[in-house]
């Protein structure tokens, strides 16, 4: 295995009997314009959302895009802090792990706050004005600006160096194991965000 050291930029070979992949998972960004303006944020890790604060003081306006755990606890941090929020989620329900009926009293909960919700809407673009708002363009038709955009949509398997290797991918993109989070290759492990296990209720 080769090894870069990030500090000193040199690579080294490594030798071993056994290796573990604990690489995790990043975040899924849409394939649209304006990601890269001002104001546009990604939520996923501390540092994620230590830039997002440092910037709260200038925000009164934003919208959250994903609907997950993680976009909605967002959501929920920017209200207590009197921004006004809009969540824009592209299926037909917030918390899309959650059955129907649940998922309906957390939406209610959310517009009873003041949250305005868009269900199965995406954007297409994001856009800057000439004050330095953020216009975003949504396959509704409909355009909403905002002072931020916040993107929580998803994460998928970091597996880039198992693909390299010629582990076996499954499916979803994540590093196939068996009951004992072996790989295809038996002397090599994998846990965490990056694998793919079978599902021991519906498999």
């Amino acid at each position: 295995m080769t090894v870069l050291d990030l500090a000193s930029k040199v690579e080294r070979v490594e030798n071993y009997d056994a290796l573990v992949l604990s690489t995790g998972s990043q975040s899924v960004w849409p394939n649209i314009d304006g990601l890269d303006l001002p104001g546009v944020h990604v939520l996923r890790t501390i540092p994620d959302s230590r830039k997002i604060k440092a910037q709260l003081d200038n925000i009164h306006r934003a919208l959250v895009m994903g609907a997950g755990y993680l976009g909605l606890e967002l959501a929920e941090n920017l209200y207590k802090r009197d921004i006004q929020v809009t969540v824009l989620q592209s299926s037909d329900q917030v918390m899309p792990t959650l059955d129907k009926e649940m998922a309906t009293f957390v939406a209610n909960h959310l517009k009873k706050h003041g949250l305005e919700l868009k269900l199965s809407c995406k954007a297409t673009a994001i856009t800057q004005t000439s004050d330095h708002s953020l216009l975003v363009s949504l396959d509704s038709g409909e355009q909403v600006t905002v002072d931020a955009v916040m993107i929580s949509v998803g994460v998928k398997p970091r597996a880039e160096l198992a693909i390299q290797a010629g582990l076996e991918i499954g499916e979803l993109g994540g590093i196939r194991v068996n009951e004992y989070l072996q790989t295809s290759d038996p002397n090599i492990w994998a846990v965490g965000d990056v694998v793919e296990v079978k599902n021991v209720i519906t498999c």
